[in-house]
């Protein structure tokens, strides 16, 4: 019996439910063969925060944007030595963005080829840009089901870990069941979360001060002096600074005030 890492075996297992056969092999770095065979390249082949999970769903965002015809011919009939397809290309990405951000994976399972800047630079919501035809293709099967069983898996794994795996792709996941009554219940980032409170040159806060720290809310026994002493709620809320307001739930700054607040230690 052999280990198998448990992300690779979502992945792989949705592969499987599609008919596909996944191979490693460093003679690509990914490619279709038009007859039910995926090869990829080892980890070897890989940027550092690239996986074979990330590989395997971009390839299955390919084949749903280049399908039906598409699953029938090597690397789904597109050409990449110049730019013919890049148009098809570039739906793969929306697609991918599209799909994995209601599971707080969008950055987790990023692309790292040279499209990588392109796939940053897309709107929050990607699908305002996908094609009509891939919009449809992604909701109908087998894609659906096998999609958001491995989506949901991962976002599972994501949770169990991401604490507890800093600095990694991990740490890009963002918690999506948290919403701002699950603020109310936290307060980590208002409780020992953070040093200070920064606030910006044209920013008028009660209680700024400034020191050689610059401007910021001062917050004694690691507390900001705004936050209720009860319920977790700001009495400037409607003009917080913005680097509260900038703050997302569940991402990697409300996180890492979570794991300070509530974890203390190394």
């Amino acid at each position: 019996m052999t280990y198998l890492d448990p992300l690779d075996a979502i992945w792989l297992d949705a592969a499987r439910r599609l008919g596909w056969r996944v191979v490693r092999d460093d003679a690509v770095f990914a490619s279709w063969d038009g007859a039910g065979t995926l090869t990829i390249c080892t980890e070897a082949g890989f940027d550092p925060d690239d996986c074979l999970a990330q590989m395997i769903l971009h390839e299955i965002c390919h084949a749903i944007v280049q399908a039906p015809g598409g699953l029938e011919r090597p690397d789904w009939g597109l050409e990449n030595i110049d730019g013919r397809d890049l148009e098809r290309e570039y739906d793969c990405h929306r697609l991918q963005a599209a799909l994995t951000a209601p599971h707080g994976l969008r950055d987790v399972l990023q692309p790292t080829t040279e499209h990588r800047s392109f796939y940053l630079a897309l709107p929050d919501d990607p699908f305002e840009k996908v094609s009509r035809e891939t919009f449809f293709r992604a909701r109908q099967e087998p894609w659906h089901s096998v999609l958001q069983d491995a989506l949901a898996a991962t976002s599972a794994l994501a949770r169990a870990v991401a604490d507890r795996a800093p600095s990694t792709i991990w740490d890009r996941w963002v918690d999506r069941s948290l919403s701002v009554e699950d603020c109310r219940e936290c307060g980590a980032c208002c409780h020992r979360g953070f040093h200070r409170v920064e606030v910006e040159a044209d920013e008028d806060i009660p209680g700024t001060i400034t020191d050689d720290f610059g401007r910021h809310l001062p917050r004694p026994d690691g507390v900001c002096v705004h936050l209720e002493e009860r319920g977790n709620t700001c009495r400037i809320y409607e003009r917080r600074p913005r680097s509260c307001r900038d703050l997302e739930i569940g991402g990697s700054a409300c996180r890492e005030a979570r794991r300070r607040a509530y974890k203390p230690g190394p």
